[in-house]
């Protein structure tokens, strides 16, 4: 959707809605994501953002700024173990100093991670949750895949 579209509909909707989550793909890899949650908060709507974490200078401006006023951060593993579930490179380091900007912004927050049985156990959890202290941390159910998913990733896993 152009942005246009969505700055009409949210002038449009000012004194109904009060609030805007910035979500994506990972919306940090915008790179004018500081200008658009600007505008959206000239406005005077509240932001809540959802992110993996990734890129900490992109969430310190956004603080430092007062562009977001809740962050919710997606863990997808304990930080020894981020590249072998999440199938990317990541550095645990960044990902450490997001958990700590965000922990230490004075904003409310939260941690979640999504937890399938198949790729993370009960211990995973117990080390994430020690990451963040067990602060602000929810533990989500993956649902199951449908069938045809599920013959879809066997397929794959053969390839």
């Amino acid at each position: 959707m152009p942005e246009e579209e969505i700055m009409a509909f949210l002038k449009r909707r000012q004194g109904t809605l009060e609030g805007v989550v910035v979500s994506g793909g990972e919306p940090t890899l915008q790179e004018d994501l500081v200008r658009f949650m600007a505008d959206i908060k000239a406005l005077g709507y509240k932001i809540k953002l959802d992110t993996n974490g990734t890129r900490p200078e992109v969430l310190k401006e956004l603080i430092d700024k007062k562009l977001v006023d809740f962050i919710a951060m997606d863990l997808k593993a304990p930080l020894t173990k981020y590249a072998a579930i999440t199938g990317v490179e990541a550095n645990s380091t960044v990902i450490r100093q997001s958990i700590d900007l965000i922990r230490q912004s004075g904003l409310e927050y939260q941690f979640r991670t999504t937890y399938d049985k198949e790729v993370l156990d009960d211990n995973d959890i117990a080390a994430i949750s020690a990451a963040v202290e067990g602060k602000n941390y929810k533990v989500q159910e993956c649902l199951p895949v449908a069938k045809e998913k599920a013959t879809l990733k066997v397929m794959h896993e053969e390839l």
